[in-house]
């Protein structure tokens, strides 16, 4: 009688142990993935963004701000930035690095216009990937960590 338990038992332990396994990676993945979900950044800018129709809203001190391509970017050309920030926010500085492809660091030159608006150019190098994600890093007086702003780029 043991002999025939044993043998069930042989049999059913591994597939019941890759599934105990199974379910506890799943649990903590969903774990890891919904803390990071309601994670807000550390640096008080609030969340990334995403430039969309050339246009890229984040939030500094629970304030809307605005980043605004005057042309759609392209390698190998000027490009203009208009930056709309709370009026008392000074830049810093602004860089652009690849996201997904290592392309060195590209300095913005922001000139400030009027109390919480700037305006600023680069020239992003060409890429032999055909789409090049960018990242644009503001950085605020004041605080310690950028506001991240991503677009992409075709050739």
């Amino acid at each position: 009688m043991n002999i025939n338990i044993t043998k069930i038992l042989q049999k059913a332990l591994g597939p019941l142990i890759i599934l105990m396994l199974a379910g506890a990676i799943y649990v903590a993945q969903k774990k890891i993935g919904s803390t990071t979900e309601n994670q807000i950044l550390p640096n008080g800018l609030g969340n990334q963004c995403e430039f969309v129709n050339l246009q890229c809203r984040f939030t500094i001190d629970d304030k809307t701000a605005l980043a605004i391509f005057t042309e759609q970017p392209v390698t190998e050309e000027s490009i203009t930035v208009r930056l709309n920030l709370p009026a008392d926010l000074v830049i810093q500085s602004v860089w652009i690095e690849g996201d997904n492809m290592y392309m060195g660091k590209i300095p913005v030159l922001p000139d400030q216009i009027e109390p919480g608006e700037w305006e600023g150019w680069f020239m992003l190098g060409s890429c032999s990937e055909p789409v090049m994600r960018w990242k644009m890093l503001v950085y605020i007086e004041g605080r310690t960590a950028p506001a991240l702003l991503y677009f992409t780029t075709t050739s």
